[in-house]
């Protein structure tokens, strides 16, 4: 670290004070008003999960860092229950030594060494220290500017052995700096500086505050929890493929499943004006151009995926099989349904860019061998494939939204029959009186994956032999049930409401699902008992927004996200509401536990949600696909309201491209291919 610059010394707060106590008084004055702003809180590191994470909640890196012979240890005892701090044991004995602890504001592809972050909307840093007897009563709290381009110390003094919580203001410490290129954060003690020179520091809740306008209606609350999750697609994104992580921490791995979400968010960003529609344009055909002209074969190593299908987890950089991975026909499934709607979103016709999204979009959906995927003697799909054994035993035969949209896109490609969805089984569960098809583990996103993307309440019925079956009133009955299950057993989990509800796939206090194989969900199931542990997703009731009424006062739903943003701020962070939170049970004292994460898969599903609910936007250009079209007026009853990709009026195309064929036309096979500028009936006449 670099000498002193332009030290400034800094007033402790000499009291003692519960952070979430703080944070809860602010969340509750503020949704109080019906106008005006609100202190929101970032959080940058509580150290509760830094016992071999490398990431803080920032995404960035963060560890120890020593000068001239100094030596610093940094490690995160348990204070109580989840609930831990950062212990710096230091040695400054050395002339001119220093050390101590660093942050880095985000992570960077491009330069990990010198990310820069934006700190301009943030008003305060706060944190929390506290000395062991006979160390230092005084240090420095380090902020640097790009590339060391500039460097501000702020003097911090009267550390006792008590707790206290300092606070400085980034409108005075960082003046003259651009606060939009700020690289990272770190305490200092230096020889000549420090009280004492060897000794033991106790840091708590590094986090930053925010003045942000107090959402004045339920869609502005809608559309600022949106805007957060879109960032997450737009930011956590390698520039070599354009593919987002699985999650944030992951920066070297995606799942397809996300990377059709993100496709989806894409469209979102544009028709909100969060992105410029050429931005999100030219990120779309990035991506496809990825997925389309990565190697795809039957290698177990260095492939994207094999017979249309993608591997479920892919390396992030180069977009090819992640170690392990199977080839799964669900994720590959999500990722083309962000496929297709991205083909139907940009339908600019004389746009080059959007054109080649278009072309792309259309290789890869025919590029499925749906065929092959089927266990044609059941006719119901396989789970998954791996290139070392083949098919994997489990099948999808029983019900799942996930299931429908397999089947929805296979009939749609003219290769599977429409049999082929009413091949599973449909078993009614009852929940104290309440009857709907229940799922294997009565997960809540097994019921609305498929509805993410189809505009299910315009469908009706399918043709089921001999009981027809609403899905859509099926997904609201399964939403209405899980809410009920949570309010049931509110008397034993305290994160349990009526307003705090939702049991679906997503991380626990002991890990994914709490550590099992089996998803959080409720009753009913098939695989009884439910797997659930106190532990609630936002994105889970989130995702049910469009299943209630349209009015958002009366909406479930809507209820619950109010609660999320309202009354758990710790459950608020940089990418909006954070994966899941569990407040434990009414018998025990353990402290509360919040991820700080985020998932691609569960981020992804609660945007597109929002805005189908607001919108409409990604049922009406996914439906709009003309396969989609036709699979959906095939499998349903009320279908007649749609417009069928034919019926749109594009106009006369007026312009033609034919490709040379490939490969040599004297093989017994080639290929000729042509395009248009938009789709079109067209006339093609073959002459021998």
């Amino acid at each position: 670290m670099s000498a002193i610059s332009d030290d400034s010394p800094l007033v402790p707060v000499n009291r003692r004070r519960s952070l979430f106590a703080v944070l809860l008084f602010l969340a509750l004055s503020s949704q109080a008003l019906s106008q005006g702003t609100q202190e929101r809180v970032y959080m940058l590191n509580d150290y509760d999960y830094n016992t071999g994470d490398w990431y803080n909640d920032f995404f960035g890196n963060h560890g120890v860092w020593e000068y001239s012979s100094a030596h610093c240890t940094i490690t995160y005892p348990q204070v109580a229950g989840y609930h831990h701090e950062l212990r710096l044991d230091y040695d400054v004995t050395a002339p001119s030594s220093a050390g101590g602890w660093w942050e880095l504001f985000t992570y960077s592809y491009s330069d990990p060494n010198t990310p820069m972050y934006d700190l301009s909307s943030f008003s305060d840093l706060r944190f929390s220290v506290r000395a062991a007897p006979g160390s230092t009563s005084r240090l420095y709290i380090e902020f640097v500017q790009g590339n060391y381009e500039k460097i501000k110390r702020v003097e911090i003094t009267g550390i006792t052995g008590t707790m206290k919580e300092y606070t400085i203001s980034l409108a005075t410490a960082l003046s003259g700096f651009d606060r939009k290129r700020m690289k990272s954060v770190a305490s200092v003690i230096e020889n000549g500086h420090a009280t004492a020179l060897t000794g033991t520091l106790f840091f708590d809740n590094l986090y930053f505050t925010a003045s942000e306008p107090v959402p004045a209606t339920d869609d502005a609350l809608l559309d600022l929890i949106s805007k957060r999750a879109f960032r997450y697609f737009l930011e956590c994104v390698h520039p070599a493929t354009g593919l987002v992580r699985d999650k944030a921490s992951s920066t070297d791995v995606t799942s397809i499943a996300a990377v059709g979400f993100q496709l989806a968010a894409l469209g979102i960003g544009a028709e909100r004006s969060w992105i410029t529609r050429s931005d999100a344009a030219a990120r779309t055909r990035q991506m496809l151009r990825t997925l389309l002209h990565t190697k795809h074969d039957a290698s177990a190593s260095g492939s994207i995926g094999y017979k249309g299908f993608f591997y479920h987890m892919l390396d992030l950089p180069t977009a090819t099989r992640a170690p392990g991975s199977e080839l799964s026909s669900i994720d590959a499934s999500l990722g083309l349904a962000g496929v297709i709607f991205a083909r139907e979103y940009f339908d600019a016709p004389l746009d080059p860019v959007e054109a080649e999204i278009r072309r792309l979009g259309d290789s890869l959906y025919l590029r499925f061998d749906w065929q092959w995927m089927l266990n044609s003697a059941r006719n119901i799909f396989y789970m998954a494939w791996y290139p070392e054994s083949g098919y994997d035993l489990p099948q999808w035969d029983y019900l799942t939204d996930e299931t429908t949209l397999i089947c929805l896109l296979a009939i749609g490609s003219g290769s599977v029959d429409p049999a082929v969805f009413y091949a599973w089984s449909r078993t009614p569960g009852s929940y104290h009186g309440a009857t709907h098809y229940q799922t294997w583990w009565g997960s809540l996103f097994t019921y609305f994956f498929a509805q993410c993307w189809i505009p299910g309440k315009q469908l009706g019925l399918d043709h089921g032999s001999p009981t027809a079956v609403n899905w859509w009133e099926n997904s609201r009955a399964a939403a209405l049930t899980d809410r009920q299950f949570c309010i049931d057993s509110s008397g034993r989990y305290m994160t349990y409401s009526m307003n705090s509800w939702g049991l679906t796939a997503c991380f626990g206090p002991t890990g994914y699902n709490g550590g099992f194989s089996k998803s959080y969900g409720a009753q009913p199931l098939a695989d009884a008992p439910a797997n659930h542990d106190g532990t609630i997703a936002p994105y889970g009731a989130g995702s049910c927004l469009p299943f209630f009424s349209e009015d958002p006062s009366k909406n479930e739903a809507m209820a619950a996200l109010r609660n999320f943003y309202y009354n758990y701020p710790k459950l608020w962070g940089i990418y909006g509401l954070k994966d899941a939170f569990n407040l434990g049970t009414r018998a025990d004292t353990t402290d509360d536990w919040y991820t700080d994460d985020y998932v691609g898969i569960d981020s992804g599903p609660l945007l597109v949600m929002i805005e189908n609910y607001r919108s409409g936007l990604v049922w009406k250009y996914f439906s709009r696909n003309a396969q989609i079209n036709n699979a959906l007026r095939q499998v349903f009853q009320d279908t007649a309201t749609f417009t069928s990709a034919g019926e749109i009026n594009v106009g006369m195309p007026q312009a033609f491209r034919l490709e040379q064929n490939f490969p040599n036309p004297f093989n017994p096979t080639t290929v000729v291919s042509s395009q248009l500028p938009v789709v079109s009936n067209v006339k093609l006449v073959v002459y021998d």
